[in-house]
């Protein structure tokens, strides 16, 4: 670190003749560029081991395009030249779980960077409830709105209790009837209040069979 006046000085290493200097670009991936002494008309260069990381991203090869998809086949030496590691993107396995305790599992392979992960088709049922949408939180109380694959993951299925209507008949000829709003498991539904009296009648209960005694 500076502390004071100073002077550098820059450092060459000599090319001997008939040689050529190699440099072997990261191209986004991690650490500085290497350089190589190669003879002219090798063919070699091509198998150096890679060094670099990229997140993310698998090695492909080296290129002398920076922008290429693909690694060169072939490389012989001419000149001083920089060769550029490709990457790929790698894929991974998003696994989809039901989250309702029956261990049922959906999967998909996306590639690092995909933003489509939330907008995997359910084919998950859970009687009583509506499927809300994905969570990589097992516990959210709200799907995720976004969602970039990093790596491998679980994301779950959110789900929403049903709401069901009871209605309550007061089967005397009267056509009576009133009615409350229940979550789907809920057991207070013959607690409801019963109705009006009916003469020469007594009130037991209530019942989804209208000729019960």
């Amino acid at each position: 670190s500076v502390s004071a006046d100073a002077t550098l000085y820059a450092i060459w290493k000599l090319i001997p003749a008939g040689s050529a200097n190699i440099t072997f670009a990261a191209n986004d991936g991690t650490a500085a560029a290497v350089d190589v002494i190669y003879t002219v008309g090798a063919t070699t260069a091509l198998a150096r081991t890679n060094t670099f990381t990229y997140v993310g991203h698998k090695f492909l090869g080296w290129s002398i395009d920076p922008a290429a998809e693909a690694a060169d086949k072939s490389f012989k030496v001419a000149a001083d030249t920089t060769l550029y590691a490709i990457w790929g993107l790698n894929s991974y396995v998003i696994t989809y779980s039901a989250n309702d305790g029956s261990n049922h599992t959906a999967t998909q392979s996306l590639l690092f960077g995909d933003t489509t992960a939330l907008d995997f088709e359910n084919t998950f049922a859970r009687t009583g409830y509506s499927f809300a949408g994905w969570a990589a939180d097992p516990a959210a109380t709200e799907p995720d709105y976004s969602y970039t694959v990093a790596g491998a993951a679980t994301v779950y299925a959110l789900w929403t209790i049903n709401s069901y209507t009871i209605t309550y008949d007061a089967n005397d000829g009267s056509l009576f009837s009133d009615s409350s709003t229940l979550n789907f498991g809920d057991t207070t539904a013959l607690g409801f209040a019963g109705p009006a009296d009916r003469d020469g009648f007594s009130f037991l209960g209530w019942s989804t069979d209208a000729n019960a005694t």
